[in-house]
C-alpha cells in the first residue's frame, strides 16, 4: 500500500513523499510538489489497473495489484525482445547494403583498372 500522509504508517504502508524525496534527492521545501506529482502517477496508475485505492481515512491508501504489475512487466518483456530482434534484423540488412556497396565499388576499381 501507498501512504501520502507522514511518517507514521501502519505496517505494509509506506510514505511516498518520503521516500521519493529520497529516491530523487528533492530537498524538504519542495514536500507539496512532490506530494502533488504522487497523486497524479497515482492515478494514473490507478487508471492502468496497477493499483487501487483503499479506505484509509484521510490518508490515501493505495494497494498494488500485483498480478496487473506482472501482465505488465511481461508485456513490456515481450516488446523489448520483439524490439530488440527488429533492431537486429535492421542492422544485418544495412550491414549486408554496406558490405555489397563495398564489393560494387571495388569490383568498380577493378573494372576502370585504378588500384
Amino acid at each position: 500500500m501507498v501512504d501520502l500522509q507522514p511518517d507514521d504508517t501502519p505496517s505494509g504502508v509506506f510514505d511516498v513523499e518520503g521516500d521519493l524525496r529520497a529516491r530523487i534527492g528533492l530537498p524538504v521545501r519542495s514536500g507539496l510538489l512532490v506530494h502533488q506529482a504522487a497523486a497524479r502517477h497515482l492515478i494514473v496508475l490507478e487508471h492502468a489497473g496497477l493499483v487501487s485505492r483503499c479506505n484509509g481515512g484521510k490518508a490515501v491508501l493505495c494497494r498494488v495489484e500485483a498480478s496487473r504489475l506482472d501482465e505488465a512487466t511481461l508485456a513490456m518483456t515481450d516488446l523489448a525482445a520483439r524490439w530488440d530482434r527488429r533492431r537486429a534484423s535492421i542492422k544485418r540488412l544495412a550491414e549486408a547494403v554496406s558490405t555489397q556497396v563495398e564489393e560494387d565499388r571495388g569490383a568498380d576499381e577493378v573494372g576502370t583498372g585504378v588500384s
